[in-house]
């Protein structure tokens, strides 16, 4: 069984500015490293973020091919 890591980040927040309204504020989840990439995430690629309440879930967007490789395997 392979160990998860963690990695502690703290959350930003963007403001929105508006000429004729109160401003908005949202929180932002800013992350980056090469850890990233020896995790499987590369610039450029897209992913897909699963969310419940107070759980994320990132992970690259997988082609059709590559989804049906892991199916094939087992694997999801």
């Amino acid at each position: 069984m392979q160990l998860k890591k963690t990695k502690n980040v703290k959350l930003g927040e963007l403001i929105r500015c508006y000429h004729n309204r109160n401003n908005e504020s949202s929180p932002v989840l800013r992350i980056e490293g090469h850890w990233l990439e020896d995790l499987g995430f590369h610039p450029g690629e897209t992913v897909v973020i699963t969310y419940s309440k107070d759980k994320l879930v990132i992970r690259p967007k997988l082609s059709r091919t590559e989804y049906n490789k892991l199916l094939k395997a087992g694997q999801k």
